[in-house]
């Protein structure tokens, strides 16, 4: 009727009529469901996408760049990841302080006690007004559990980055012509504050395709207790050490020299070998940390007369000695090979440089290995051989033939007996790289050249990387002593020790060493990573973000317990019932606690989880790289602990002090008056 006829003064007083309350009570709720829908979906939407980037800071952080034409840009799951996990948490905290308000008012309406009851009805009656000084605890728990452990986390990581770039708390470095010789390896192992020594052999390996890769040879068991722990288990260093055989004669004491009596000779008896020349006898020892060396003892003639021989001892060897073999060494006749024989008739270990022969020792043990090593120089010549080896009583004999050089001239020849049985292979420790670089797996035996000979090595354990092995081919490692073994065996130099790996303590000092020696120890290199400007400042800054998060909650509380005047008439009311002032400071502090505590729990947990996920993602060396080993996440528990519990206390303490006060009188009067 009204759309047909606008005049009408009905319709004109139908529309300048108001709604009844009945309407308004309907529209105020339509709105408000359709506001709390709202709500509740963006809520929804914040938590998921929380969810979403924790998700993939656990998935892992991106690669860093590097090189100098790399570019680093602004992550945004990185970036966005802690504001968003921090915003749910205190969104999903908030949602349930109304649920909780509720539960409490329900569970205190069934007690007797008047405080906690008062206090659960008053959260309850307005459980969102204490909405931001919560948010502000939750805010600043977090953030100072985030800057602790971030500060915590790197400090480790500073100190396992720099184990792992030494290898132990000291390592020395020596140039690689001037490896300590026999003498004077006691300077370093017995050097005073030395707890565990290993010697090192590193060298570089072709893989195959493309690159290099490192072998490195440690002793397995002194290893165990020198490299850092986590980086590889101590069980597989000791297995490792396991393959080395000390094999051979133990020479009595701490001998300062070697008198050996030996004959050379034309087959069993004592006549002449003709055209033999410059016949040199070495000897093949190896010290208490299976260093091996190959000594020369002089020369001996091809008369067939007993000769004495000497070794000389520096006083600082690492004793005890172990007698490995003997070789020969001459110039092969140019037309015809000769029979010869070696004879070693005893061997003396003496205490005094000069003097007597000393303490006699057997010539080698009853198992023996031959080797043989000629560098023919014409079609006409002819490889040396040996024919037999064995061992009378104390004394040691190998017949062999010469060899012929052949035109155009001589050529050099060796024959070595040594201690056995012969090792084929020697296990290793691959690095993951390594094994993906080669293609080969566990079990695999595979050859490795070593000063100029492959040594076979098979492929007993998998790290995922091992201390001062960096390079993108990884790495292989090997017994020291068994290396040494392999490589005197077949009549090779030994391995040179080019690196001394110590345990002690920080300030150790080694003297004597070569010119050119670097000595780098663990504790210097955290010190100036700890001292990096990149390191500290941010440090600092997260350090000093905690302590105004602190700050500000603490004001946050103390605005809300001092801004209570909407709870003065119900204050005033208890106490004209005969509520004493004990019980309203306990009411008010309950109050507060009621609200601080959850909140500071919610912090703690929120902080901590975040540390999991936020650390491996923002630990960056100088360098802009990822550290290695990978930082592992610590949260210290205690002052965590202790700020949450500061934080959750801080609040009932004021409500208490400031509910001891008087009533204000104009409050007192007004309530009289109404009651």
């Amino acid at each position: 009727r009204c759309l047909s006829d606008w005049s009408s003064d009905v319709c004109s007083s139908d529309l300048r009529r108001p709604p009844s309350p009945l309407q308004q009570r309907a529209a105020r709720s339509r709105q408000r469901a359709i506001a709390a829908t709202a709500s509740a979906g963006a809520d929804i939407a914040l938590i998921a996408l929380a969810a979403v980037a924790g998700w993939q800071l656990a998935r892992g952080p991106g690669s860093a760049a590097t090189g100098l034409t790399a570019t680093i840009g602004v992550d945004p799951v990185l970036a966005l990841a802690p504001v968003l996990a921090l915003a749910a948490g205190t969104l999903v905290m908030l949602r349930l302080l109304p649920l909780a308000a509720r539960l409490a008012d329900r569970a205190a309406a069934h007690g007797r006690g008047l405080t906690f009851a008062a206090a659960a009805w008053q959260i309850s009656r307005r459980p969102l007004r204490q909405g931001g000084p919560a948010l502000l605890a939750v805010l600043a728990v977090a953030t100072s559990v985030l800057a602790l452990a971030t500060a915590s986390s790197w400090r480790r990581s500073v100190t396992e980055q720099a184990d792992f770039a030494v290898g132990a708390s000291t390592r020395i470095t020596m140039p690689p012509a001037a490896a300590l010789p026999l003498g004077q390896v006691a300077t370093v192992t017995a050097a005073r504050g030395v707890l565990a020594s290993t010697p090192a052999v590193r060298t570089q390996v072709s893989l195959p395709q493309g690159g290099t890769g490192t072998v490195l040879a440690l002793n397995g068991e002194a290893a165990a207790a020198i490299v850092p722990a986590g980086s590889t288990p101590a069980a597989m260093l000791r297995q490792l050490g396991r393959s080395a055989r000390p094999e051979g004669t133990v020479l009595p004491g701490r001998p300062a020299r070697i008198v050996i009596t030996a004959r050379l000779s034309r087959g069993p008896a004592a006549s002449p070998v003709r055209d033999l020349q410059l016949p040199v006898l070495d000897l093949q020892l190896t010290d208490e940390a299976g260093v091996g060396y190959l000594v020369t003892a002089g020369s001996l003639p091809a008369d067939g007369q007993l000769h004495r021989l000497q070794v000389t001892i520096g006083p600082g060897a690492d004793y005890p000695l172990r007698l490995r073999g003997f070789s020969l060494q001459y110039l092969m006749p140019l037309a015809h090979p000769a029979p010869a024989t070696l004879t070693i008739e005893a061997v003396d270990a003496a205490a005094a440089v000069t003097g007597g022969p000393g303490t006699p020792v057997p010539a080698l043990g009853r198992d023996l290995v031959t080797s043989v090593a000629g560098q023919p120089t014409g079609p006409q010549s002819t490889d040396p051989a040996i024919a037999t080896a064995r061992r009378s009583g104390a004394s040691l004999s190998v017949t062999f033939s010469t060899g012929s050089g052949g035109p155009p001239g001589a050529a050099n020849a060796a024959i070595t007996v040594g201690a056995g049985p012969a090792i084929a292979t020697v296990p290793g420790i691959a690095t993951q790289a390594f094994l993906a670089a080669t293609g080969h797996h566990l079990g695999s035996t595979i050859s490795v050249p070593v000063q100029g000979q492959p040594v076979l090595v098979t492929l007993a354990g998998e790290v995922s990387s091992f201390p001062t092995v960096t390079g993108p081919g990884g790495g292989l490692i090997v017994d020291q002593a068994a290396l040494q073994d392999v490589l005197m065996q077949d009549y090779l130099q030994p391995a040179a020790i080019d690196e001394w790996w110590l345990q002690g303590p920080a300030t150790l000092q080694i003297r004597g060493l070569p010119a050119g020696t670097t000595v780098t120890s663990a504790a210097a290199v955290a010190a100036a990573l700890r001292s990096q400007p990149l390191s500290a400042a941010g440090l600092q800054s997260l350090l000093a973000v905690a302590a105004a998060a602190l700050i500000l909650a603490g004001a946050g509380f103390g605005a809300s317990v001092a801004a209570r005047r909407d709870q003065e008439h119900d204050t005033a009311l208890l106490e004209a019932l005969g509520a004493r002032h004990g019980q309203l400071a306990m009411l008010l502090a309950l109050e507060q606690a009621m609200i601080a505590v959850p909140a500071a729990a919610a912090g703690l947990l929120l902080g901590t989880l975040l540390s999991r996920l936020i650390i491996p993602a923002v630990s960056l060396t100088a360098q802009a790289t990822r550290p290695v080993p990978p930082v592992l996440v610590q949260v210290p528990l205690l002052p965590a602990a202790a700020i949450a519990v500061g934080v959750a206390a801080l609040p009932p303490l004021a409500a208490a002090l400031t509910g001891l006060r008087r009533m204000r009188l104009a409050t007192m009067l007004r309530v009289e008056a109404e009651t």
